[in-house]
């Protein structure tokens, strides 16, 4: 009966601890002057799973409610998510989707150690192509399995934090 409880106690903690939300941008950009997103992958031709269709599903709901406009051409900005369950290779990620940090980010942004729950929303200047806008959501998938626990959350916690200011 024991360890049958810890597991349960073990399962509700889990459920229980709060998502956590790093935000960081570049100061400089306008981000009042973004009304048209594009996703990085569409514009670079790249196909996703069906997992990652999923989530990109839920932050199309908040740009959309939050006033951006989902185009084909000529954005005014691009948008790439990087998911925990799919490990974290930002290098990659630049030269597939051709995008680099803005300067004015802070020094070794992705030299930080993202947990294996994390989702990182990265938010693209299309005439720049550097990144303006990263936030990171974490405790979003379960460490151990990679299963999607609360994605819906995490994105709305992230997503209160765009446009900045």
């Amino acid at each position: 009966m024991k360890p049958l409880l810890l597991l349960v106690v073990a399962l509700a903690s889990f459920g229980c601890a709060g998502i956590g939300k790093t935000v960081d941008y570049d100061p400089a950009v306008s981000f009042h002057e973004y009304q048209r997103f594009e996703w990085a992958t569409d514009a670079a031709g790249v196909q996703e799973s069906d997992e990652r269709k999923a989530v990109r599903a839920v932050f199309d709901a908040y740009l959309t409610a939050g006033g951006y406009r989902w185009v084909r051409a000529n954005p005014d900005f691009l948008v790439h998510f990087h998911m925990a369950p799919e490990g974290f290779d930002f290098p990659e990620a630049y030269r597939t989707l051709g995008y680099r940090p803005s300067r004015n980010l802070p020094i070794n942004l992705d030299g930080r150690l993202y947990s294996s729950d994390a989702l990182v929303l990265d938010v693209i200047d299309r005439e720049s192509r550097e990144l303006v806008w990263r936030g990171v959501a974490t405790r979003v998938f379960h460490g151990l399995t990679g299963a999607f626990v609360r994605v819906e959350l995490g994105v709305d916690i992230l997503m209160r934090s765009f446009p900045p200011g």
